[in-house]
């Protein structure tokens, strides 16, 4: 089945066509028809950065995955000798929620990659940590920069997404705050979690389902009643999830939307990997994938994506080659999507030439 490459090309091209792209950014200054995710779906009013290499002690978290949890950002600035002896009373604080849905990321301010693991491994380090070298997110989420004259700021994002400012005197009664609506999908206080679904547990609440699948889908078949009684109460809840992303595709249909609807499919094929449901899924990408505008957008995406590839290689006579096959997609198929995306690199070649 075909696989949205777009997104991932363009940030790997970003540099060579100027369009200044944060490495691996969530949501970047690609061209406003290419849809971060190759799908439809609304974007929270913050993001995350996607790339793995900007992520220690954890895969890269999303802000749709963290929705319906509390998140306290920790931004610090590495060379502070108070930051760095602050780091055992910060996670003891942290870990005196464990077990509330609230999450706490922490953020370098601009020291390479190789450094900032040094520093994480003295400091013992626990809090999923964002490597923010060209500290990109620091701007996105409007905090002044870090340095030793302000060693550090808190931001915080409730539950629905609202985001909020925090400080290091208040922290308590700021992580007490984005508490207010949290919930887990699947809440440890109320089904027991044992040691073998854990990891499962906190994959699907974060939002990482199809990663939480093989464990889960082993779990089901346990005779241990504790163990499948939990992994059906994952199931239900990547389903309850799954419904909500349905109802989305049902709506497209309705308003004869067949090329949005696609590309939720698209998102959910990937989403829901591994489990009973996602059949329906395949089921309904195959039906709409005979729809001759869905078809046509499809063949131009492929064009696309190939174009990507082409001026990804950098050099002159690529970029040049690049720009033909733009044209001849927007020749081709001018109405589609894809093509609405070509014009404007097509533009951003035309400058590098």
């Amino acid at each position: 089945m075909h696989r949205f490459t777009l997104t991932l090309l363009l940030v790997a091209i970003g540099p060579s066509l100027g369009d200044g792209t944060a490495m691996g950014q969530t949501t970047f200054n690609a061209p406003r028809s290419a849809s971060a995710g190759g799908g439809p779906a609304a974007e929270p009013t913050w993001s995350l950065p996607s790339n793995p290499l900007q992520w220690l002690n954890s895969p890269p978290l999303t802000a749709e995955s963290l929705t319906g949890k509390g998140v306290v950002l920790y931004f610090f600035d590495e060379t502070c000798p108070r930051c760095a002896e602050a780091w055992p009373q910060l996670q003891n604080l942290a870990a005196s929620y464990e077990g509330k849905p609230v999450v706490f990321i922490a953020i370098n301010s601009g020291t390479p990659p190789h450094d900032v693991q040094q520093y994480a491994r003295r400091r013992r380090v626990q809090w999923p940590l964002i490597i923010d070298t060209d500290r990109s997110f620091e701007r996105s989420m409007g905090v002044n920069e870090i340095s030793l004259s302000n060693v550090n700021q808190i931001r915080t994002v409730s539950a629905t997404g609202q985001l909020g400012n925090g400080a290091i005197a208040t922290l308590k009664n700021d992580i007490d705050s984005v508490l207010k609506g949290a919930a887990w999908r699947v809440d440890p206080t109320q089904v027991l979690i044992p040691p073998a679904l854990r990891e499962s547990w906190y994959l699907v609440e974060l939002g990482g389902f199809a990663r939480a699948a093989r464990g889960i889908q082993r779990a089901k078949d346990s005779r241990d009643v504790a163990t499948k009684t939990a992994a059906e109460a994952l199931i239900a809840a990547v389903d309850s999830e799954r419904k909500k992303d349905q109802t989305k595709v049902d709506e497209d249909n309705r308003q004869r939307k067949s090329w949005e609807a696609y590309k939720r499919l698209e998102i959910m094929s990937l989403k829901y990997d591994g489990y009973e449901m996602h059949a329906k899924i395949v089921e309904q990408l195959d039906g709409l994938a005979d729809n001759k505008s869905v078809s046509n957008e499809i063949r131009a995406q492929r064009a696309l994506e190939s174009a990507l590839r082409t001026a990804s290689k950098g050099n002159g006579v690529a970029r040049r080659r690049a720009a033909g096959m733009l044209e001849k997609l927007v020749e081709r198929d001018p109405k589609t999507e894809a093509a609405a995306t070509a014009r404007e690199l097509i533009a951003q070649l035309a400058i590098q030439r």
